[in-house]
């Protein structure tokens, strides 16, 4: 006996076996080969050693990659294990990526024949000749080989083929000269044409044809060792489908019925029909019918009075929608094996086959295909689960297994007339009559736009993106190019008489209003971006109805989430806890396609517990532990599907552990190693793609550009609005300051908060500098298309105090947008100042030439302190003016800037509002800071800065500011000292009283006259 396998040189540092020592590790590979993969992943976890073994013999690699690749082993083959492990490596990267190692072009002939099956292409080119051609693999080790059969003695019909058993199945067409109808089916070799060996009978005898050829279509199906034909009528007599068993001569089945539209065998034993026919409440339904026929009576009787049938059900159709044509398949069958000559390494195994099922409807007066693709195990999984005697399975419980897909089709209306004549039957007239019927009198619009829509449109409106927030919209979804349109010019004549007599008459073109190019491309974006997306349930169904609306908006807007699912209420290690989050998981699924989207479960381990292989333990990005989690280019392929086949991906929180186990772990982990691995693939495709920009290309940018965490506790309370939500967190200066001043009680209220702005910080750390994050209530998911488009929080944080507490919009389930952001910093001595930093930062924002001799000794004599965002990205300069008349000095605001880089990243806001904690804020409890100035402790001082009138910057200080005066060509801003502020309106508000205090008559001439002299900062 020769053994196949391999070990690694790891297996030579295995620890010994204990007590399985004394077994030969030949004889160990060899009880384990002949385990099966889940049985080999088990032993893996009994201990190192097996661990150790079985993570370097190939031929055990092998069991649980064919099994992961939904292959199975040719036990002929001659290959090595190695050689194998390595082809099925090769063939899955291929099949995944869809990249082809070879591209052979086979011109078709000039017959009205052809099939292909089992990996051989059969073409006819004359009524007596057809020509095969072994497709070549090179993955496979498969040569092209091409043969033709002809002199069979008779027209062919039809045929059929399984080469893995040599079978050519000829269907001879009628003798329509003579009296003889009978239709003849000859049982051929492939390989020479001749009586195949295995067959009683070389002919089997079976129908009597009544109606021509051309109303006629044949369907053949192999399977082992039985064979199915049905006959297709256009009309006439019924429809009509034979079982046989090939070999024996036998009839197994012989059903009838117009319903009969297509059939593929699902077993040794059983067979699924597509059925199209009327309903009890005599609509057109679509059923799928799984029929055990070898329970079945093989007298001729009607398939709907068969006994031992089970129907899955296809959700019903609004009436105005006619059904057409049904049309499954499932090539080759499952009971296929290659023929042993071939010695393949590998071959799909039974348990992956997949059906395809093809509707063909009439839409609107459009011809379109709804196809559905599903696993065959989906249905043995519902058959071996149902109650006994059930009868028929709904599509809510076999549907969302599956994948739907629709397919328009460019016609007109003399196809749609004729699509509807070909399908024309007696239990389809309804589909025939509402086409024409559509045709004749086309159906009026409703007036206005659906409701859904108009929401969608008032969504848009209600953000109020400014012209810089659209302009950094477009940077990153990108208009869509202006193309012309050129008229499509149908090949189809229309004898018209008439016509020519008819006077040339010149129509007056009519200008339609042009949308606007901004909304337009709101609406219509090129570039879809990706966001993370955590839904954090439970939620009711009307609760996950307003998420998943929320998240089917965006993605009309470009930006597609990939959603994590997570439930609270599920506590992790109980017994059921995988069946229900997948559960969970599901119901994701169905409301985003209820709302007219497509989406896919992924339910199959993305991430690896772990540090990523050559992360230290120690290392750390800013301060930051890496993830808990990893990922590899290979888990990624599944979300990579999705979004390429335009659906959403929904992610259940499993992991693979070291024991390659398939584990629920925490959502937050997932998400983190998500927003690593994505950021990384990202930037490995767009190395391969080089530096440009394709925005015709259909795949999605990886690069998560949102973090949305979606929960029902809302955003991060913040002790400076009395519990309500943060409205703007700068994560890299407020981070520990809210982990310090996070209130007990919170951790009952919003248990989740500090673990999610934990996973905010993480994430953001690997997402792009313009990134997000934002947490949300279920109540408020609306606001996440206002948070797209302008990328700001609802309510500005910087705005003052006074007016954020009687602001509307400001609610407990007010978001909290999270940025990255800036470390802030107060410096008060002028020689801190890095000038080459500062005048850069000072000359691009304000787009001046700075007198940097008289500035900065200006700065020497009178600055009070400096505000630092980051590295010179902003900057607010505050200078002590000294005043006659008043006892302290002013409060000037010199200089704010902000890199033109930085603008619309939230450092504006991030920069004023530390400018208030340490001015005009001062003295309140919402003013404390960790920015090393006076941390909100001391007495708050009027702010006083001016501004050109022509200043586009005015009206943001308009709403920052306490007053304003306009004084010429300047105004004069201030922000009066909040906590005075407070004072006078509880004292004024006791006595009722409203007049002006000693402190302000005569203050703001006072002001003017110093602020206005003093000089200008520029080069004239």
């Amino acid at each position: 006996m020769v053994l196949d396998f391999h070990l690694d040189s790891s297996f030579s540092t295995m620890p010994p076996f204990q007590p399985l020592n004394v077994i030969p590790v030949e004889l160990l590979v060899q009880i384990l080969s002949s385990l099966d993969y889940l049985a080999v992943l088990r032993c893996r976890q009994v201990c190192k050693s097996f661990e150790a073994l079985i993570g370097s013999t190939s031929s055990l690699q092998l069991i649980v990659e064919l099994h992961a690749a939904g292959q199975d082993m040719e036990p002929n083959g001659t290959a090595s294990s190695v050689i194998r492990l390595e082809l099925l490596k090769q063939r899955t990267a291929a099949w995944d990526e869809l990249k082809y190692t070879k591209d052979h072009r086979i011109p078709m002939s000039s017959g009205n024949l052809w099939e292909l099956y089992g990996g051989v292409l059969a073409q006819s080119t004359a009524e007596k000749t057809i020509i095969f051609r072994r497709l070549p693999s090179l993955c496979r080790s498969i040569e092209e080989v091409e043969w033709t059969l002809d002199a069979f003695g008779f027209p062919v019909r039809d045929f059929g083929m399984d080469p893995s058993q040599d079978l050519l199945v000829i269907v001879e067409a009628p003798r329509w000269s003579d009296t003889d109808h009978t239709c003849r089916i000859h049982l051929r070799s492939l390989s020479t044409g001749h009586h195949h060996p295995r067959a009683q009978t070389p002919m089997i005898i079976c129908y009597s044809q009544k109606v021509l050829d051309a109303l006629i279509s044949l369907t053949i199906q192999i399977s082992g060792d039985h064979l199915g034909v049905l006959f297709n009528h256009s009309g006439g007599p019924e429809n009509e489908v034979y079982i046989w068993d090939w070999k024996k001569g036998t009839t197994e089945a012989n059903l009838s019925g117009d319903e009969m539209e297509s059939f593929v065998f699902m077993s040794k034993r059983e067979v699924i029909f597509g059925l199209l026919g009327p309903s009890e409440n005599e609509d057109l339904a679509v059923t799928l019918l799984v029929l055990d026929f070898e329970k079945e009576c093989n007298e001729r009787h009607a398939i709907t009075e068969v006994e031992h049938g089970v129907s899955f059900l296809y959700p019903s159709f609004q009436p105005h929608i006619g059904l057409v044509t049904f049309e499954i398949r499932s090539d080759p069958a499952p009971t296929l094996t290659p023929p042993s000559r071939l010695q393949l390494p590998f071959f799909t195994a039974s348990h992956n086959r997949l059906l395809t099922a093809s509707l063909s409807i009439i839409h609107n007066n459009r011809l379109q295909t709804v196809m559905l693709f599903s696993p065959l195990a989906t249905f043995r999984s519902c058959l071996d689960r149902r109650i006994t005697g059930q009868k028929t399975i709904d599509w809510s419980v076999w549907g969302p297994k599956t994948l739907l897909n629709m397919i328009p089709h460019a016609s007109s209306p003399r196809t749609l007339v004729t699509a509807s004549l070909r399908a024309k039957r007696t239990q389809t007239f309804k589909a025939f009559y509402a086409t024409i019927r559509g045709l004749r009198q086309p159906s009026s619009e409703p007036d206005g736009t659906p409701i859904s829509e108009n929401d969608f449109f008032l969504s848009i409106l209600r953000a109020n993106p400014s012209l810089r927030d659209t302009r950094s919209y477009l940077a990153s979804f990108g208009p869509q190019p202006q193309t012309s349109l050129v008229p499509v010019s149908l090949n189809v004549s229309v004898p018209s008489p008439s016509t020519a007599q008819l006077p040339q008459q010149t129509m007056p073109a009519l200008e339609h209003p042009k949308p606007s190019p901004i909304l337009a491309s709101i609406l219509n974006p090129v570039i879809r971006r990706t966001a993370l997306v955590k839904v954090q349930g439970p939620f009711t169904d009307v609760q996950l109805e307003s998420i998943t609306r929320g998240l089917v908006y965006l993605e009309k807007l470009g930006l597609v989430s990939v959603i994590v699912v997570e439930n609270d209420e599920l506590p992790r290690g109980e017994q059921d806890e995988r069946a229900a989050i997948i559960e969970e998981t599901m119901r994701v699924v169905t409301s985003l396609e209820k709302h007219g989207s497509r989406a896919r479960p992924v339910v199959g381990a993305i991430v690896r517990l772990g540090p990523k292989p050559g992360d230290d333990e120690g290392t750390l990005n800013d301060g930051i532990a890496p993830p808990e989690s990893h990922t590899v280019s290979s888990d990624l392929i599944p979300i990579r599907s999705a979004l390429r086949a335009g659906e959403i991906p929904v992610i259940s929180p499993f992991a693979l552990d070291s024991f390659c186990r398939s584990i629920r772990i925490d959502a937050n982990d997932v998400i983190a190693g998500l927003a690593r691995g994505m950021v990384e693939a990202a930037v490995e495709d767009q190395s391969k793609r080089g530096d440009q920009r394709d925005d015709a290309s259909e795949d999605v940018d990886l690069t998560p550009l949102r973090l949305m965490i979606i929960n029902r506790e809302g955003g991060v309370p913040s002790y400076a609005r009395s519990g309500y939500p943060h409205l703007l967190i700068n994560l890299a200066s407020e981070y520990s300051h809210i982990h310090q001043t996070f209130h007990q009680s919170w951790l009952h209220s919003n248990p989740t908060a500090l673990a999610n702005l934990s996973l905010a910080r993480t994430c953001l750390t690997y997402m792009p500098s313009t990134s997000s994050a934002i947490m949300v209530s279920h109540r408020s998911s609306s606001s996440l298309i206002a948070n797209l488009i302008t990328n700001k929080p609802a309510v500005s944080s910087s705005l003052p105090h006074a007016l954020l507490q009687g602001n509307r919009k400001l609610t407990p389930n007010t978001p909290t947008l999270l940025r990255r952001g800036l470390p802030v910093q107060v410096i008060r001595n002028a020689s801190q100042i890095d000038r080459t930093k500062m005048n850069t930062l000072l000359e691009q924002s304000f787009n001046k030439t700075l007198d940097q001799g008289s500035f900065y000794e200006r700065l020497e004599k009178t600055l009070d302190y400096v505000i630092l965002a980051g590295d010179y990205a902003g900057a607010a300069i505050v200078t002590k003016e000294e005043c006659p008349g008043l006892d302290i000095p002013i409060s000037y605001l010199d200089k704010f800037a902000v890199l033109p880089s930085h603008q619309g990243d939230g450092t504006v806001d991030f920069l004023w509002v530390a400018l208030h904690d340490e001015s005009y804020g001062l003295g309140l409890p919402f003013s404390a800071n960790p920015n090393g100035g006076k941390g909100g402790k001391g007495q708050g001082q009027d702010l006083v800065w001016r501004s050109r009138t022509d200043n586009p910057v005015n009206k943001w200080y308009f709403e920052r500011s306490s007053g304003h005066l306009r004084m010429g060509s300047w105004v004069l801003f201030w922000c009066d000292a909040e906590r005075r502020l407070e004072i006078e309106k509880g004292r004024r508000g006791r006595s009722g009283l409203s007049y002006i205090e000693d402190w302000e008559d005569g203050r703001l001439e006072k002001w003017a006259d110093v602020i206005f002299k003093i000089p200008g900062s520029w080069r004239k």
